[in-house]
């Protein structure tokens, strides 16, 4: 018994252990599908936004080459163009004495994106691969997707780490328009061919998916849900063990009644000695086997005297000993068979 509750234990073992396994292998893949999904949610969402602040940027340049250029009032950031000099009428006086500036298209959607940077956390700037204005100048990512732009892709995009932080950068093209070849023709470019791009850089870490705090919260939250689920594992695992155990209690108990059951109709309750049913199973076995095998049967009976004076002077317990020493006295004398 001891055994096959110990083989039952060790089941019940192997039971809780893969449920474990499973249970940390589909927590394991729902955390990962998750944060998966998530990010690439976030990531949708910062394109969309960098897409929306790229078409705002392309209109307000598209705008201004569709006026031929801006006039306004000469300032520290609003000065002619050092490099579109032989542009005629780069400044003017009204009647009035005001000294006004030409902002081509192009320097006017530097301006806008410069001032957007100094108030907003996004990065933008106009890159050119054939650039007038040393600012213009591409980086190593914008020389990059200035490239792809040209092989024919409508937006580049990619994760990219600026000073110790996580960005996404985007890049979109700038297309030359006929009011443009007023000021670049002598570069060499067409109607239609791209004349740069705008490259915005917007912070992943505004997004809750680029933040680590959230990711900590997140990966915490599942640990725990797996953790709860294990625990729950652990229980079940105790509770079949404690079953096993109440199983085998009860086998025994059944055992022992059965025990006492066979005894109680066999052997006498006070002495222990076979009673009248039990001679008689011996006694007809005994018959069974002398009629397979031949041979004889005796059987004796002795009286024993003076019994009732025993009980009567002392007590039962003393006469069912007396019968017990006697009955040992008899199986002495008896041999073998």
């Amino acid at each position: 018994m001891l055994m096959a509750n110990s083989m039952q234990i060790n089941v019940n073992k192997k039971y809780v252990v893969s449920v474990g396994i499973v249970w940390t292998l589909v927590c394991s893949a729902v955390l990962i599908s998750y944060l998966r999904d998530n990010y690439q949610d976030s990531l949708r969402r910062v394109q969309t936004q960098a897409l929306a602040l790229s078409e705002r940027d392309v209109l307000y340049r598209d705008w201004a080459a569709s006026q031929g250029g801006v006039y306004v009032p000469e300032s520290k950031t609003a000065t002619p163009s050092p490099y579109l000099e032989l542009f005629p009428e780069m400044s003017v006086d009204t009647v009035d004495g005001h000294r006004l500036s030409l902002i081509v298209p192009m320097h006017m959607t530097r301006l806008v994106l410069e001032q957007d940077n100094r108030l907003g956390e996004t990065i933008s700037k106009i890159a050119s691969l054939k650039y007038l204005n040393p600012d213009n100048a591409p980086d190593a990512w914008e020389r990059s997707a200035l490239l792809q732009l040209e092989q024919g892709d409508e937006f580049v995009s990619g994760l990219v780490d600026i000073a110790g932080q996580s960005y996404l950068r985007t890049m979109r093209p700038l297309y030359v328009e006929a009011a443009c070849l007023e000021c670049h023709a002598a570069q060499g470019y067409k109607l239609g061919q791209i004349r740069g791009g705008v490259s915005i850089a917007i912070p992943f870490e505004l997004f809750p998916s680029g933040r680590w705090q959230h990711k900590l919260w997140t990966i915490g939250l599942f640990f725990l849900l797996w953790g709860v689920g294990l625990f729950g594992v652990v229980l079940l695992g105790r509770k079949l063990d404690f079953q096993v155990d109440i199983a085998s209690e009860n086998e025994r108990l059944r055992d022992h009644a059965e025990m006492n059951l066979n005894f109680m109709s066999n052997y006498d309750r006070r002495t222990s000695l076979p009673n009248r049913f039990k001679f008689e199973e011996q006694l007809y076995e005994i018959f069974r086997q002398v009629e397979t095998s031949g041979g004889f049967v005796a059987v004796t009976v002795l009286a024993m005297g003076n019994y009732k004076h025993i009980v009567d002077n002392y007590d039962h317990s003393v006469g069912d000993l007396f019968f017990k020493m006697m009955a040992e006295r008899v199986a002495a004398l008896l041999t073998p068979g």
